[in-house]
């Protein structure tokens, strides 16, 4: 398997991660929807299969992106705090 990045390094890894991010905010603000994994590890030979993927490229994440087939909600409902977050156990209320 190739090393995750030319150099695998620290700052060779820093600059892979900040490049991502860079490109999701890119999608974000062009209104697009992305999502990133690295979950792709257990099944890599069958991705660079499908995707015609070379052995001599490194899959260091997969980025989905999409956009949303309905329009965005107008008013968000959430259900209050107190309903779904507890202190120390489960059951026992925040305040």
């Amino acid at each position: 398997m190739p090393p995750l990045l030319p150099g695998h390094g620290t700052l060779a890894n820093y600059r892979q991660l900040f490049s991502q991010q860079n490109i999701g905010r890119y999608l974000t603000n062009s209104l697009w929807l992305a999502a990133m994994t690295t979950l792709l590890v257990p099944a890599e030979a069958e991705v660079r299969r499908l995707l015609g993927i070379p052995d001599n490229v490194a899959l260091a994440a997969h980025i989905g992106v999409g956009y949303r087939a309905e329009d965005w909600p107008q008013r968000l409902t959430r259900r209050p705090v107190e309903e779904f977050a507890f202190l120390e156990r489960f059951g026992e209320p925040l305040g």
